[in-house]
């Protein structure tokens, strides 16, 4: 799904707050609700839009869709059904916490109905919640960037080629203009924080410009082993994500990994089972620690009918190392002094965590 903020100027003066009843204002209210309303059941469920609120030289909507849509020629039909005469309309992809509040606005000044049976019939009540503030996941953009600065900054980092092969695969299929299913999911295995971090991005960033993801927005999303995880809800975070992208970073770590493969394997299956409900319209990548064979095998049990590209980080040695080690020393503002360089054995090979460590010495 995708959530959008609206905002516009009034081409003349709608109202003067301060001269105009409260009995007057409730009635342009329930007209302006009265108006939405129409439209929106003209709409099948497929995009619901709203006033949120009116001062007396603006107006600020929101809208919600379950399929793409020319959001601005939507836009346009509802401003024209509404009555609305709005200059310079600017139109931006939000995230679904900001959409929630432009709903509850709309609702406290009768411009909708009830924000919650607007939820309750797109399935995001459970997501809506208060209670759920704390649960580990947090939404983010797509930044749009050209092909040929992602190829840059995958050759940055120690994971070059299997990420590389994977972009390849990316950028030869044809482009699409809307996003059709997804052939294959992601597995990315890594201890490196920023590692992880950019190739999530560099992903979504050759998917999105591929049209292999709808949306700009995606949800990431903290998973412990110990975690008492609630189907219902995730279930109702993949369906927000229709369209685009679900991260999982799981947070086993090795030393103790056949005591949490078995505790955990509970929360896997249940995560598991709403990732493969969803798979066909929401992108799952999977993020594990680098050496985690047997969670990766609990995983996979539970995915047995999804297809998974893996990308996982490298290990390095001699010039390549050397050259890694220079740009993390560069990027910190420390100098790459001989004795840095001397410090590496050409004989051992490195994960981006061992050389990040090696810029203290220093």
């Amino acid at each position: 799904m995708q959530y959008f903020k609206i905002y516009g100027l009034f081409a003349e003066s709608e109202c003067d707050e301060e001269s105009e009843s409260r009995y007057k204002m409730r009635i342009r209210a329930r007209k302006i609700a009265l108006k939405s309303s129409l439209f929106n059941q003209k709409q099948n469920g497929k995009i619901y839009m709203f006033v949120s609120d009116i001062s007396d030289d603006s107006a600020t909507l929101g809208a919600i869709c379950k399929e793409r849509f020319e959001i601005k020629a939507k836009a346009d039909s509802f401003l024209n059904a509404a009555e609305l005469a709005l200059n310079d309309v600017c139109i931006e992809e939000t995230t679904f916490n900001v959409f929630r509040d432009l709903l509850e606005s709309a609702s406290r000044r009768d411009y909708i109905h009830d924000d919650d049976e607007v939820l309750e019939n797109f399935g995001l009540r459970r997501l809506a919640e208060r209670s759920m503030g704390n649960v580990p996941y947090d939404e983010n953009f797509i930044e749009e960037t050209q092909k040929d600065e992602v190829y840059e900054n995958a050759g940055r980092y120690l994971i070059k080629e299997s990420l590389v092969s994977e972009l390849d695969r990316i950028y030869a299929g044809r482009s699409r203009a809307k996003a059709s299913g997804h052939p294959v999911h992601y597995f990315v295995q890594t201890d490196d924080r920023s590692t992880r971090k950019e190739v999530c991005r560099l992903l979504l960033q050759a998917l999105y410009q591929n049209g292999r993801v709808m949306n700009k927005r995606y949800c990431y999303v903290d998973i412990d082993p110990s975690d008492d995880l609630s189907v219902s809800f995730y279930d109702c975070l993949y369906n927000s994500n229709s369209g685009g992208a679900v991260l999982v970073r799981y947070q086993g770590r090795e030393g103790s990994e056949d005591d949490r493969a078995d505790g955990s394997r509970y929360v896997i299956e249940k995560l598991c089972h709403v990732a493969k409900k969803y798979r066909n319209s929401v992108l799952t990548v999977f993020c594990l620690p680098r050496e985690s064979t047997k969670i990766k095998e609990v995983f996979c049990e539970n995915l047995y009918d999804m297809s998974f590209v893996e990308i996982k980080e490298d290990f390095v040695s001699g010039e390549r190392a050397v050259d890694f080690l220079k740009m993390i020393a560069k990027e910190n503002g420390v100098k790459a002094e001989k004795s840095l360089i001397a410090a590496l054995d050409p004989n051992e090979s490195y994960l981006a965590p061992d050389l990040s460590l090696w810029k203290w010495s220093v």
